[in-house]
């Protein structure tokens, strides 16, 4: 048999476990519930390993497929660090690849933003995702003149807000406020361009305002944040009365963030409702919420905060009724559960005032 005919009938081969794989799954048989899944496509890449070492050009894209095909199989069943190895071998081919195969690339821009979370949310390697999320942002924006329809330009413009989002993010928390403005600014405009349509799409111009509002605040310019808080409780608002359980919670942190802002300029009349309307929200999700520890630690934090705006208006004995309920509600909580950064500023706060 000839070298040809060899690398014929390993490439079918490879296609063959590559099959199977996607035949074990369905809608009612995850991957991830699967072993045979990540088995079939590692015997893939091992066989596409051996034949792009000696034919790259013929064989380098199909083993880059078939690495993140495996990817997202360890993905699934939160196999993180093999997943981040096999994604960034996938993507280490994909860069080197030749620009007249560069269509090829942006059909897994997608790889680039999983490499992304992982160095960001898993590894806190900010640095290290935003290369990847750079690559991201270029690729999506390569492809969208090339979409052939106004829905599918519409579908790879909206691509591009969460990449903004994620890029500002890691901008804002390292100190790059600039950069940080002008990449939620952009998200913004694009969200708002391209019309909300669902869930998702209010949750990215959420997530831009939200952003946009603590980069404000963060720096002192509180009469640019304001506007911005304002915007994002009437988005949240409207999405909160037809979807409660989806937007109640980003709803209350927006509220309490924006009772913030106006206690830090000293206008406390004015922040008490908001506070009021965060806690009341709170602690109906305290009461129906299976995540009660979160739950308890939420409303006792914002009973930690009415007590401080209490105490700034000279209401001591609303001030201590505050904390009293704040503590009331860590009472029996193991101590595992209970954020005791806000527990210990409670009690010296009590400690303080009866020592007063």
């Amino acid at each position: 048999m000839n070298a040809e005919s060899f690398h014929q009938i390993e490439a079918a081969r490879a296609e063959e476990f590559i099959e199977r794989a996607r035949n074990h799954v369905s809608p009612d048989y995850p991957a991830h519930e699967d072993d045979f899944v990540s088995e079939y496509y590692l015997e893939a890449v091992r066989i596409l390993e051996k034949l792009a070492a000696d034919n790259p050009q013929e064989h380098e894209l199909r083993l880059a497929d078939s690495l993140e095909y495996l990817g997202r199989t360890y993905g699934f069943a939160r196999r993180f660090d093999e997943e981040l190895c096999v994604l960034s071998r996938a993507a280490a081919i994909w860069d080197r690849t030749p620009e007249s195969a560069s269509f090829r690339i942006s059909d897994h821009v997608r790889t680039y933003e999983r490499i992304a979370f992982h160095y960001h949310s898993l590894l806190t390697l900010p640095e290290e995702a935003l290369l990847y999320l750079m690559r991201a942002l270029s690729l999506r924006e390569a492809r969208i003149p090339e979409a052939e329809t106004n829905s599918e330009r519409l579908d790879r413009t909206r691509a591009l807000i969460p990449v903004l989002n994620d890029l500002a993010g890691i901008h804002r928390k390292s100190g790059r406020y600039e950069e940080a403005e002008l990449l939620y600014l952009r998200s913004i405009a694009l969200s708002q361009d391209c019309g909300l349509g669902n869930n998702a799409h209010t949750r990215k111009l959420g997530d831009a305002l939200f952003g946009l509002a603590l980069l404000y605040h963060d720096t002192d310019s509180y009469f640019d944040a304001e506007p911005v808080y304002k915007e994002l409780i009437e988005l949240l608002e409207g999405a909160a009365a037809e979807k409660p359980g989806l937007y109640e919670r980003d709803l209350a942190l927006a509220l309490n963030n924006y009772g913030s802002l106006l206690i830090t300029v000293g206008r406390y009349d004015e922040a008490e409702p908001f506070y009021q309307l965060a806690l009341a929200i709170r602690e109906r999700h305290m009461l129906e919420s299976p995540r009660l520890a979160i739950e308890k630690n939420r409303v006792s934090t914002q009973l930690y905060r009415f007590g401080l705006l209490y105490e700034k208006t000279c209401r001591t004995d609303e001030a201590a009724e505050a904390w009293r309920r704040a503590l009331d509600i860590w009472n029996g909580m193991s101590e595992n559960d209970i954020d005791i950064n806000i527990l210990d500023l409670t009690n010296a706060k009590m400690a303080e005032m009866m020592g007063d």
